[in-house]
């Protein structure tokens, strides 16, 4: 874990220097050896992380951490790596008391969708069929997010934005 918080400092100040940039406040900041840093200190919290659901492949938390480490190496979701370590973690705890697991399913769930909604999004061009069978399971997810949390603020806007019911 402290190397994703590393990352996260790292993350915050490269964020930082970026807004300063936009707003011509300083005209060159080294935003590449930051980045580099934070993916460096994201990479090797992946990889702790891996071997911590090899040593025990029951445990969902290291698969959770595996996610959110990916998602945040790949915010676009051009590869399926968060989302395999992810679907993994919910195999887990569906299995499990899904109560207790609610905020980790809810997690789950909130990147799951926003992976096909950004996927069919990429294919709307080339194949509207697919496009659209990814667009459709991303709102399944959102509505299970809504099956667990009614009131869930994020699901909700995908909703009011997509025009369309919950």
């Amino acid at each position: 874990k402290e190397y994703y918080f590393e990352g996260e400092i790292c993350r915050t100040k490269y964020d930082s220097l970026m807004a300063l940039q936009k707003q011509n406040k300083i005209s060159f900041a080294d935003s590449t050896l930051v980045n580099d840093t934070k993916r460096m200190y994201y990479q090797k919290a992946d990889s702790a992380f891996t071997i911590v659901a090899e040593l025990n492949p029951q445990y969902y938390g290291g698969l959770m951490w595996k996610g959110r480490i990916n998602s945040l190496l790949d915010p676009e979701a051009m590869t399926d790596n968060a989302k395999g370590a992810y679907v993994k973690a919910l195999l887990i705890l569906e299995a499990g008391d899904v109560a207790k697991n609610r905020r980790s399913i809810i997690e789950v769930y909130k990147y799951l969708g926003s992976y096909y909604y950004l996927n069919s999004d990429r294919l709307v061009k080339d194949d509207k069929t697919k496009a659209e069978a990814l667009r459709t399971t991303s709102i399944d997810y959102f509505r299970k997010i809504l099956a667990l949390d009614p009131g869930d603020v994020q699901s909700l806007e995908v909703f009011r934005k997509l025009k369309i019911a919950p």
